[in-house]
């Protein structure tokens, strides 16, 4: 088991693996289990539930378990630019500080484009003698309660993290990919069968993995399994033809052929053309699988003339066929096949299908319809096409559309879609924790959310701690090349002006609330943004949009190591002799892993007090999307309170005020009481069976 596989297990799902298979429980080994959790707690900000407590010492782990952790926690190895930041740059003025920019750049980039020579390593004011570093050992105190983790079972490891992965309905991002990859090569193809996929996209590692390792009828078998109609094999098929670059060995040709013609032929047919788009992939697949030569049925091969030859018409042409027709024998033939109702309510729409007709159909089959896309749908219409904010903004697909109708429609049929659902809140007291959290802000993001996953989802809404008097965008990079990470602040005040903070712009802002330890271009460095809040607040800003960018072109993918965070500093963070980098004061870090070399990361509020981990890709430090989150004003409608609410509702169960009343507590993250549930460990309910499942 791979060390990057144990830290992704404890970054992304908050859990320690270890073997639980011994019986050492004594008084010595539990004693020795509690002064560990004490000491994780003290340095790291984790910590176990008393469950988990038992099971660490009744295998006499705990030297184990403190060892294991200490080695996956990011590290930021290298100072900034001013090691005693930000106490030297505010006392600097800005003649001083753009001269040893001038100079870090000239021995970097200029030494690199004059002499036609790679440099390493830059010069830095650091090496100085006028520039002092103060020796940094004392520790911030912590900010945040001690976040809780899980065990699981070394022995049953891969099975387990594959199941929680596979499971979810919606795509996978870039760290549960890897974690997906690895745990394939170590199960069996029983063991992967008996996993249903529901989110088909997902299906392409495991396809990926069946086809490199697998032969013969034993492959297939095992492939059939796995994909549950022909359409799910066109879709890994097409998936990995792009990742072989369209040359696959003949034996693999055969097999993709013979899958294909495993299925019944209505379902091979229907499969064929979906949509006139997706005619043109499908044709594509048939081609680099040499189909008509190893074709063995003759009725699918036919049906392959018939698709080559124009003569069978899609589904979508035949609907909007129907809807030529009238709007009623179109909204006939959409309810044929409920998911794509759902896909097309602005086509039936448009063509003059009665709304309250639509929403009759979809609360028919809303047991069938995936929460997800309802989720999805309701966010987009409740809170605006950026899916965030209050002031709608939609793209003009949607402009002469009564999105208020369409997002009534979609919420009542989201209510009926969760009363088919099997949860344990079903007429029970249940109790909404929030701390450390605001749910009114925060939203759900299914297929929109970050490739960088991590533990705390990107839509989420943290409340900066009370003793929280700096908040500090930091990164950490490192590469056997040299690169160039930047950081960049866009800070919004209240009257709309703009402070824009980072190496291309300002180094400071004019009152000092926001400051920039500096732009370092060689690997091994790291870079800060600070924002001062009080300091911030008497500037009149009122929000910053922190971004990272990566300026040699190297995606993060393809750098060894780029750590990025957000932490709160307290008012004794500040002195000079307190570390940088704690950990344990992190709202949420990631080690990225995305094929971007631009994200948007994270959004601080200033008015409220509020981060929110965004996370997403854009085009460069200042775009389209910093733009959106730089301009956010109102409560969104649809957040994770109002989903709670409405599940509630529909379970018929009472959100209560009191905890102590409660026989459920949902919460974000893990608790460590039995009657407790992470909204996040099970994927905030929407992979819950419906009942007639």
């Amino acid at each position: 088991m791979t060390e990057s596989f144990r830290k992704m297990v404890f970054t992304e799902l908050r859990r320690i693996m270890i073997p639980l298979d011994r019986d050492r429980l004594s008084d010595e080994s539990m004693q020795r289990a509690l002064t560990m959790n004490m000491n994780l707690s003290t340095q790291y900000g984790y910590m176990f539930g008393p469950k988990d407590l038992v099971l660490i010492a009744g295998n006499d782990a705990a030297e184990e378990v403190s060892d294991m952790i200490s080695g996956m926690i990011s590290e930021v190895k290298a100072p900034p630019m001013y090691p005693d930041f930000p106490s030297q740059v505010m006392e600097m003025d800005e003649a001083q500080f753009r001269f040893h920019q001038m100079l870090h750049y000239f021995s970097t980039y200029g030494i690199e484009f004059l002499f036609d020579t790679s440099v390493q390593r830059g010069w830095l004011p650091g090496e100085k003698e006028d520039i002092t570093e103060t020796e940094k050992v004392m520790e911030d105190e912590h900010l945040f309660e001690a976040r809780v983790l899980g065990l699981l079972d070394e022995h049953t490891a891969y099975l387990s993290v594959y199941s929680m992965i596979m499971s979810k309905r919606e795509r996978m991002t870039e760290p549960e990919k890897a974690l997906v990859s690895e745990c394939v090569l170590h199960l069996e193809p029983d063991q992967i069968r008996e996993i249903t996929v529901p989110f088909k996209e997902n299906l392409n590692i495991v396809f990926a993995v069946m086809m490199d390792t697998l032969k013969g009828s034993e492959r297939i078998e095992a492939m059939r399994a796995v994909c549950q109609n022909c359409g799910d094999v066109f879709k890994v098929l097409k998936a990995y033809l792009e990742k072989n670059e369209y040359h696959l060995k003949t034996s693999q040709k055969r097999t993709g052929v013979r899958l294909l013609e495993s299925y019944p032929i209505g379902d091979f047919k229907g499969n064929l053309i979906l949509s006139n788009a997706k005619r043109e992939e499908t044709l594509v697949v048939l081609q680099f699988l040499d189909y008509n030569r190893f074709s063995r049925s003759e009725a699918h091969k036919n049906a392959v003339s018939m698709l080559r030859s124009d003569e069978l018409r899609s589904w979508e042409s035949r609907l909007k066929a129907a809807l030529s027709e009238s709007p009623d024998t179109g909204l006939l033939v959409a309810s044929e096949r409920p998911g794509s109702l759902l896909r097309f309510v602005s086509m039936l729409i448009k063509a003059g299908a009665d709304p309250e007709k639509i929403k009759a159909e979809l609360l028919k089959y809303a047991d069938r319809l995936s929460t997800q896309t309802l989720v999805r749908v309701s966010t987009y219409f409740s809170n605006g096409a950026c899916g965030f904010f209050e002031n709608k903004v939609y793209p003009d697909a949607w402009k002469d559309f009564d999105t208020d109708l369409l997002d009534g429609i979609f919420i009542e049929v989201l209510k009926k879609n969760l009363s088919c659902k099997q949860t344990p809140l079903r007429g029970k007291r249940v109790f909404l924790e929030d701390t450390g959290y605001d749910l009114d802000r925060s939203v759900i993001q299914t297929n929109d959310k970050s490739e960088e996953g991590g533990y705390i989802r990107s839509g989420l809404t943290m409340k900066v701690p009370a003793k929280g008097k700096i908040i500090r965008l930091f990164t950490y990079w490192n590469d056997a090349e040299r690169t160039d990470i930047d950081l960049h602040g866009y800070g919004v005040k209240k009257d709309g002006s703009t402070v824009e903070i980072g190496w291309l712009d300002d180094f400071r802002s004019e009152g000092g609330s926001i400051v920039y330890s500096g732009d370092i271009t060689h690997s091994n460095a790291a870079e800060y943004i600070d924002v001062n809040l009080e300091k911030a607040q008497q500037e009149g800003i009122r929000s910053v949009v922190f971004s990272l960018h990566s300026y040699t072109n190297k995606t993060f993918k393809q750098i060894e190591q780029v750590l990025v965070g957000i932490m709160a500093v307290s008012e004794e963070g500040e002195k000079t002799d307190v570390k940088l980098y704690t950990p344990a004061n992190c709202f949420f870090s990631h080690e990225l892993m995305s094929a971007t070399i631009s994200l948007t990361y994270g959004f601080l509020n200033i008015e409220d007090m509020e981060v929110t981990f965004v996370g997403k890709t854009s085009l460069n430090w200042m775009d389209g999307l910093t733009a959106k989150y730089a301009a956010a004003d109102g409560l969104p409608l649809f957040t994770v309170r109002s989903y709670v609410s409405l599940l509630a509702e529909s379970q018929s169960a009472v959100l209560t005020d009191r905890k102590e009343d409660a026989d459920i507590i949902l919460r974000l993250d893990k608790g460590t009481e039995d009657r407790e549930i992470s909204l996040i460990d099970v994927n905030y309910w929407m992979d819950l069976p419906s009942v007639n499942e």
